[in-house]
């Protein structure tokens, strides 16, 4: 019997305690932090629940994950253009 083991990307990040903004389970899209005049944050949660590229990406590049606790603002996930 095959089961179907594809885990969704809430479902890593409402696993994880630990968290910045815990109750943002759902990946919303890509925040440029050069425009924002801020610096990448919540590294981690990026790197875990949505893969090594994206976290290289985003450090290099002073990208940030962008996250919501409503799922019908959650966009299927694709990595930043840069």
């Amino acid at each position: 019997m095959l089961v179907n083991s594809r885990v969704e990307i809430h479902e890593i990040a409402e696993l994880n305690p630990t968290y910045e903004d815990r109750e943002k389970i759902y990946f919303k899209g890509w925040r440029d932090n050069n425009i924002r005049g801020k610096k990448v944050r919540n590294l981690q949660k990026t790197r875990e629940c949505l893969g090594e590229e994206a976290y290289q990406i985003c450090k290099a590049y002073n990208i940030s994950s962008a996250w919501t606790k409503h799922k019908t603002e959650s966009k299927e996930f694709y990595l930043p253009d840069v």
